[in-house]
């Protein structure tokens, strides 16, 4: 398997979020330009356990369903990016 030793990393615990975000942006993008195996990355990303998770975000997962979580996204945004 060629994504073998990303996913090993993923799974470890040791990207952050702002790295699983990245990898799951690149992941999809392979996936969609027809490389089948980035959907074991994508699989990987959805139930890997980032290494800032002790940042607890409530409320953040529609319909309690994980695989829909929020908290990825919104840390993304800065300070900066809520003054209106």
């Amino acid at each position: 398997m060629k994504y073998e030793k990303v996913i090993n990393t993923i799974m470890s615990g040791k990207k952050s979020r702002a790295d699983l975000i990245s990898l799951k942006i690149r992941a999809e993008e392979r996936f969609k330009n027809g490389d089948d195996e980035a959907k074991l990355i994508l699989n990987a990303i959805n139930n890997a356990t980032p290494k800032d998770s002790y940042i607890l975000f409530m409320g953040f997962c529609p319909g309690a369903d994980f695989n829909r979580r929020l908290d990825t996204e919104w840390k993304k945004i800065t300070f900066a990016d809520l003054i209106i």
